[in-house]
């Protein structure tokens, strides 16, 4: 069944106009030309009309079939011969009711399908599986873009090259980083991931180079300070006769520097009481100062000069990594180790120097291995760092797709693991629900599918269209049409002619009235049957678009009664016809079909539907009626002026049709000594009004249209209506129908 229909930028309706809240009896009641026939045409095909909508029960469509001025050119006015309608056969009882049985199986059927769509697509009021996984999936994007925002200020937005253009495209790639990611051994460093994408995405990238190695003089000048010739008093010979008198002194150091000024004296005065000397003494001084003693100063002359040179080539070399820093090395931190380092190697050097003075003295350095072991430290671990520094350059371009794999192994495992986990078992949970509905939903479509072709089968065993013939020749003859009938066309093609009662060729011979009423009379058999074989049973929505036109009011009256019979078969849910729509413009005919004794006044009953199209300037307009709101043509006329719904175009008639009803019910009036009453520009409106009141070319229910005019000659012409009344007597009744007074005259 139709729900509501939506007429837009098509004919006269140029504005959206909706018909809404339809149920199975729907009456529109218009003027000709008002836009009644292009409500039918979209009706009969919405597929060619993209700017207007129809929306169906449960959104399953039915069969529309509509009578208008379309059905009568395509039925009977194309060809000779007319389409046989095939119906079912009364007398076969038992096939009858298994056709009954099986729409009654597929009706429930199709309430199982529409439920299992409801489930799965939802509605206004209930959200379905789909809508869910929507939501889900949305739900999910704006999380992942939530991290995209986090991080796109930063190196790490590197990584999303490709997708950062596209919440989509993020979102999906985090799933499938979710779905086929791998363990990582140890957790990602995000900081220090950071740094290394902004080296390898970098736009200036150049190699390093590592810092010196120190370990050479790092381990002598450690290895120096355990020399044994520091520990070791160096003195002369002992078994030299004046070596008791020295060692007795202990002033073998004093000795030592005298010996030099005593060689300086060809050794022949004493340096130090400068007393006259004996080659004895010179012997015993050379013993005493031996080649064992001359060689502990030399080992100690050289330790002193190994140590001076790898201290200053490691002083030299911190002094470099210095002033050409690495910015990968600890400046400050180097800077305080070498002065510390600085001192303590002036101290060793001087305290070097003090032994050489005194070769019989026990010195010790001071200890440099902690500092040196720390300056160590800081260029070891500038040279990783420029290591995997030149590592990332050289090796660029894996580097970036390694680096981009743990960034976003790194937003899956750590910023969406709990997000991507609840987001995984949810969508299983609804696409396993969505299977097993689907698979459902094919099953039950099977079973449809089955019941169709069981009852188009059942159909053909039954169906024929010789009892149309029959039906329709019995209401042509009780309806007084006896000079022409239905007979079967010649030839294989299941179709019909109209033949005269000698036989010949009735068709083009028809009067308009007789070929209205044929053409609805076919129409009427037509919609309880089928072109075809199969189809007698399909579900329908039924239109009727003014099928009175031309016929006089006893026809009229068995089209009324035909269609009465059809909302009453549709009430009591005896025939395959859902819905139906009446569109009219006859007074009569709309009276007699929507008369219903079970209907209160004012009121409405709950199948039901009144609306009224109006056509103002030009454009239809669609109005709901909370009641039946045609209760005769002259009173309708009352209700557009007091209402206002007219245009200057149609003001003219309105007026001169409620004239003369009127005054022909109450007694002939002279109209011309009337129009004397009046003076200048009025009198020439009322004799506008009422000059043609005897011609045959305006009846009650004629829709000529007078050419356009002003507001301000419409109001003259409501004024001068009024002014009739007033001046002939009869203005009480005016009062009355325009609802200023509750007596008429």
């Amino acid at each position: 069944m139709i729900e509501s229909i939506k007429l837009s930028n098509i004919a006269t309706y140029q504005a959206s106009q909706y018909l809404n809240g339809l149920s199975q009896f729907n009456f529109i009641f218009g003027g000709n030309g008002s836009g009644k026939t292009t409500i039918t045409r979209v009706i009969a095909d919405e597929s060619k009309f993209p700017s207007c909508a129809i929306k169906w029960k449960d959104d399953v469509p039915l069969k529309t079939m509509v009578y208008n001025r379309l059905f009568v050119v395509k039925n009977f006015n194309q060809s000779d011969e007319i389409k046989g309608v095939f119906t079912l056969g009364s007398q076969d009882i038992a096939l009858k009711q298994a056709i009954s049985d099986k729409k009654t199986a597929l009706m429930q059927i199709q309430y199982d399908i529409n439920n299992l769509i409801l489930q799965l697509y939802g509605d206004g009021k209930k959200v379905g599986i789909t809508s869910e996984l929507a939501a889900v999936e949305e739900k999910l994007k704006e999380d992942c873009w939530a991290v995209y925002t986090k991080y796109k200020t930063t190196p790490l937005v590197h990584a999303f090259q490709g997708v950062k253009s596209s919440k989509e495209k993020f979102k999906t790639q985090i799933v499938n980083i979710s779905q086929s990611k791998k363990d990582y051994s140890s957790p990602i460093n995000i900081t220090l991931l950071q740094e290394h994408m902004g080296v390898v995405f970098g736009e200036d990238l150049i190699l390093e180079s590592s810092i010196p190695d120190l370990a050479l003089e790092i381990a002598n000048l450690i290895k120096y300070e355990s020399d044994n010739i520091l520990k070791k008093r160096v003195v002369g010979k002992n078994d030299v006769d004046i070596a008791a008198m020295i060692q007795h002194l202990g002033n073998s150091d004093w000795i030592k520097m005298g010996r030099a000024y005593y060689e300086q004296n060809d050794h022949k005065t004493c340096p130090f009481c400068q007393q006259q000397t004996t080659e004895q003494l010179t012997y015993q001084l050379n013993e005493y100062f031996d080649e064992a003693y001359n060689s502990d100063i030399k080992a100690l002359d050289e330790l002193i000069s190994r140590y001076q040179a790898d201290a200053s080539k490691l002083q030299q070399t911190l002094d470099h990594i210095l002033n050409y820093p690495s910015q990968f090395i600890d400046i400050a931190a180097l800077r305080n180790h070498k002065q510390f380092l600085d001192a303590c190697l002036m101290l060793n050097i001087r305290r070097l120097f003090s032994k050489k003075q005194e070769p019989s003295q026990v010195i010790e350095l001071e200890p440099i291995g902690t500092i040196l072991s720390n300056v160590q430290d800081l260029i070891h671990f500038a040279n990783t760092q420029i290591d995997e520094h030149n590592k990332l350059i050289n090796n660029r371009s894996s580097e970036k797709l390694n680096l981009s794999t743990l960034v976003w192994a790194y937003i899956v495992d750590v910023e969406l693991q709990v997000k991507l986990a609840k987001y995984h078992h949810r969508k299983a949970g609804l696409l396993q629900m969505l299977a097993t509905l689907n698979q459902q939903l094919h099953e039950y479509e099977a079973s449809k599918n089955r019941i169709l072709v069981e009852i188009a089968n059942l159909e053909k065993q039954t169906s024929s269209i010789l009892p149309t013939i029959e039906a329709m020749n019995n209401i042509l003859y009780a309806s007084g049409f006896q000079g022409f009938s239905f007979a079967q066309a010649d030839g294989e093609i299941a179709a019909y002619k109209l033949v005269r009662s000698d036989g010949s060729d009735a068709k083009k011979t028809l009067s308009e009235g007789e070929k209205t009423f044929i053409t609805f009379l076919y129409f009427y058999h037509l919609i309880k049957g089928s072109h075809s074989e199969t189809g007698t049973a399909e579900n329908r929505v039924v239109v009727f678009d003014d099928p009175v036109a031309s016929l006089d009011n006893d026809v009229l009256f068995i089209v009324s009664n035909l269609i009465k019979n059809i909302i009453s078969q549709v009430r009591n849910q005896t025939d395959c016809i859902k819905q139906v729509f009446v569109l009219t413009h006859n007074i009569y005919f709309y009276n007699e079909v929507t008369f219903n004794t079970k209907r209160a006044p004012n009121s409405l009953l709950k199948e039901e539907t009144f609306w009224i199209v109006r056509k103002l300037d030009l454009v239809s307009r669609l109005e709901k009626q909370s009641f039946n709101p045609i209760k005769n043509s002259y009173d309708l006329l009352w209700s557009e002026i007091r209402d206002k719904k007219y245009s200057n175009l149609n003001i003219q008639n309105i007026l001169r049709r409620i004239l003369k009803h009127y005054f022909k019910l109450s007694g002939e009036l002279d109209f011309k000594q009337l129009c004397e009453l009046f003076e200048g520009h009025e009198k020439i409106i009322c004799h506008t009004l009422t000059s043609q009141f005897y011609e045959a070319s305006h009846f009650l229910h004629d829709d000529t249209q007078i050419s356009n005019q002003s507001d301000a000659t419409t109001k003259m012409y409501l004024l001068v209506f009024k002014e009739i009344f007033e001046k002939s007597g009869h203005i009480k009744h005016y009062e009355m129908m325009m609802r200023t007074s509750n007596q008429e005259s």
